[in-house]
């Protein structure tokens, strides 16, 4: 099943967000998919001629968007199910887009996740018991293989950006798949205007992110394959 949507921000019809970084990538994934692409490419220096096929959030589809088992289903890595399953407690990561590279030499994946403000940086993990245990020590394990050191801030402030980080080392380490994180933050994204959600600059989200990762124990640049894009919004 895909994600659950608050139908208070999504169109019954179509599936398409009405605000928020969910619209605003909708729209890069389908209808500015060649400028988006050539961003995305950029970045992840394959070999020329590599391209990306995008699996969700599609018009097609919906516009929904995939989690646990099913993200891999759309991935066609489906046979990684039960890895998942050892690796993270299902409820995991809600994925804002998912792409497929193809190149002449390897085939891997693009993870996106999408904000359009500050304040959507920061989150708790709700998981609790064996499944909170579970998800501390991989955590640990990740910040570990980035040359950080794990503290409470990765599970009790910035959860939404450390379990990406341990999607990112499930592929890359577990898996020995080729995947790429996207992170992309949109700028001066109206839909959100109002007092305590005012349009973000490229300066305002650098700061924070600066600020995020020192908290973390993370510098700016040792997150390999991980990679920030800074997009203006567009009107839907």
């Amino acid at each position: 099943m895909p994600c659950k949507k608050d139908p208070k921000r999504f169109d019954a019809k179509t599936g398409m967000a009405n605000r928020g970084s969910q619209c605003q990538i909708q729209i890069q994934v389908n209808s500015r998919r060649e400028e988006f692409d050539a961003l995305i490419l950029s970045l992840l220096s394959l070999p020329k001629g590599a391209k990306l096929q995008w699996v969700s959030p599609l018009a097609e589809d919906h516009y929904d968007e995939y989690q646990d088992v099913e993200f891999l289903q759309k991935l066609k890595l489906e046979r990684y199910s039960e890895m998942l399953k050892e690796f993270w407690p299902r409820s995991g990561p809600c994925w804002d887009a998912l792409a497929i590279v193809e190149d002449v030499d390897t085939r891997g994946v693009v993870l996106v996740e999408a904000k359009s403000h500050i304040s959507e940086m920061v989150g708790a993990c709700r998981a609790a018991g064996k499944h909170r245990e579970q998800i501390k020590t991989v955590l640990s394990e990740t910040a570990q293989d980035i040359g950080a050191e794990f503290n409470l801030s990765w599970i009790d402030h910035y959860y939404q950006l450390a379990n990406r980080y341990a999607h990112l080392y499930f592929f890359r380490k577990k898996l020995n798949v080729p995947a790429w994180l996207i992170q992309v933050y949109f700028v001066n994204d109206h839909s959100i205007d109002h007092v305590e959600k005012a349009p973000c600059s490229a300066d305002m989200w650098r700061e924070a992110l600066n600020q995020v990762k020192e908290r973390m124990g993370i510098s700016p640049n040792a997150v390999p394959f991980s990679h920030t894009l800074f997009i203006e919004a567009v009107a839907k």
